[in-house]
């Protein structure tokens, strides 16, 4: 994997280490399956916003969110980030998996310890080439998880 591309997707994981230890800690003492869906969707909305404001002065000119969609219905969080460089655009499928499964057992680790598998909430993240073809998706899920939860 490149060095660019190693670095953008540290950015991912990093980003959201800091947004959900945040925003579990800000929750205060109501369960987030407690919560009317009006508050459950204005915290995944507060977690999405955390994890873009994060990720804008974290990745500069390395890569960039496209969309964000949030959804309490579904106990939600989806992103789309761009990757930008050549580096992206040149990767081979064999790294790009390699890529996604270091950010799904990474990121599965922290929203264990952070309660989002316990509370269903899925978190997902497409990437783009810089070109705008996908290279993949990294969903976590209880069911995508298991494997790396202990």
């Amino acid at each position: 994997m490149g060095k660019a591309l190693v670095i953008a997707v540290s950015l991912i994981v990093g980003v959201f280490a800091f947004i959900s230890a945040a925003s579990i800690s800000s929750g205060g003492s109501v369960a987030y399956a407690e919560r009317t869906e009006e508050a459950q969707q204005q915290y995944l909305d507060n977690m999405a916003k955390g994890f873009t404001t994060g990720f804008k002065f974290t990745a500069g000119k390395r890569a960039e969110v496209t969309d964000i969609f949030t959804d309490a219905e579904y106990d939600m969080i989806s992103i789309s980030v761009k990757y930008l460089g050549e580096d992206a655009e040149n990767a081979s499928q064999i790294q790009i998996e390699k890529m996604r499964r270091y950010m799904e057992k990474s990121v599965c680790k922290m929203a264990d310890k952070q309660k989002m598998l316990a509370n269903g909430i899925t978190f997902r993240v497409r990437m783009f080439r810089p070109s705008g073809t996908k290279m993949g998706t990294v969903q976590v899920d209880q069911e995508n998880c298991v494997q790396y939860i202990a």
